[in-house]
């Protein structure tokens, strides 16, 4: 935020949103000073700072004004997670976050109207930990032999291909539906959530294709570790399989050679599988292979789907869709669904070559 003219000295200054833990003492004899700063309701009170007016896309004001106000925690109650604050709140102020006298986040403002102790905020080292608690895998399901063995496997292999780092440099691509369209550009990583959302009974297999250097490979990489990260919610093992491992013929029974006996233990346990086929046009020798049909991928459970990546020459005479997808009755509509990934635009490759960070991690697309 700007720093505004007018405005009294406990402001915090710099308003920085480095987490910082308040001393979480019960009756704190000298409370710490809190302030807390959103978009509530609008009110006339000579309680709070109008820091600055904000339209909305309607025309009008959002809550009225950005407000801020100051108080004290009057109340740590560090084991539960939260803390009492007497900062003027208003209808709408949930959400909003309380900042120390050194500008950092120290809490998040979830309930007031307490007569004697206010209101009540979270504090920020409480809501970390809890967002870290959703990101990872439940630890019931990671107990289970089978599923931690391979999110263990798959972390090994991501710390040995420094995949942070390829992260950090990465520049999401775009996809369309039709290779030549150019008006239809959306984000692919939206692309790919809206199929492993989608109806079972509609959409099983996602075919990626892009040309050589569209970053398809890396997709697959982050792919597969944000279906880990994100396990907490969707409950899909993703597998990832590089086809350049396999020739037509051992590809018919590449899932069970990547899975071992663990693809009978997810059955039994009842867990749909995410299983993404990185470079279908990288079989060695050449040739075809039914993916789902062949490696029988209807035996998994309810939700589970295949993304395969590939580039478009190679498809360009074949049936894909009885090639790649699941067999299903005559008239019925076909449950793959296909995309291409976009060229990257001037705007895409200049954020690539102003990260500071990239390097050459030995990933091809």
């Amino acid at each position: 935020i700007d720093e505004p003219t007018g405005l009294p000295p406990w402001l915090p200054k710099g308003l920085g949103l480095n987490p910082a833990r308040i001393p979480m003492g019960e009756n704190d004899s000298n409370p710490t000073v809190v302030s807390i700063i959103g978009f509530p309701s609008k009110s006339t009170g000579k309680d709070a700072v109008i820091v600055r007016k904000e339209q909305d896309v309607f025309g009008g004001y959002v809550g009225g004004f950005l407000r801020l106000s100051r108080g004290k925690i009057t109340e740590a109650r560090g084991h539960e997670g939260f803390f009492w604050h007497d900062a003027a709140t208003l209808s709408g102020s949930s959400g909003s976050p309380l900042f120390n006298s050194a500008g950092q986040v120290v809490g998040m403002h979830c309930t007031g109207g307490d007569p004697v102790k206010g209101g009540r905020a979270l504090y920020s080292e409480y809501i970390k930990n809890v967002c870290k608690e959703l990101k990872s895998p439940p630890a019931a399901l990671l107990a289970r032999p089978v599923v931690e063995q391979l999110h263990r496997k798959w972390l090994q292999f991501s710390q040995s291909i420094d995949l942070d780092q390829l992260e950090s440099f990465y520049v999401p691509p775009d996809c369309q539906p039709h290779q030549d369209t150019i008006t239809a550009r959306q984000p692919l990583r939206e692309t790919v959530d809206a199929f492993l959302q989608a109806d079972q009974k509609q959409r099983r297999v996602l075919l990626l294709q892009g040309d050589a250097g569209t970053g398809k490979t890396a997709l697959s990489l982050l792919l597969t570790n944000w279906l880990w990260q994100d396990f907490a919610t969707c409950k899909a093992i993703p597998i990832r399989i590089e086809m350049r491992r396999y020739n037509a013929e051992k590809a018919d029974g590449c899932v069970v050679d990547a899975l071992g006996d663990k693809a009978a233990k997810l059955k039994e346990l009842g867990l749909p599988v995410v299983l993404i086929f990185d470079g279908y046009d990288e079989l060695a020798g050449g040739g075809y292979s039914r993916l789902w049909e062949a490696n029988r991928l209807d035996d998994f459970p309810v939700g589970s789907k295949a993304i395969i990546t590939c580039r478009p020459e190679y498809l360009a005479d074949q049936d894909y869709e009885t090639l790649l997808g699941p067999d299903v009755p005559d008239m019925a509509p076909s449950q793959l669904v296909e995309c291409f990934v976009s060229p990257f635009t001037h705007e895409q490759m200049s954020a690539y070559l102003r990260n500071p960070q990239q390097r050459d991690t030995g990933i091809t697309a």
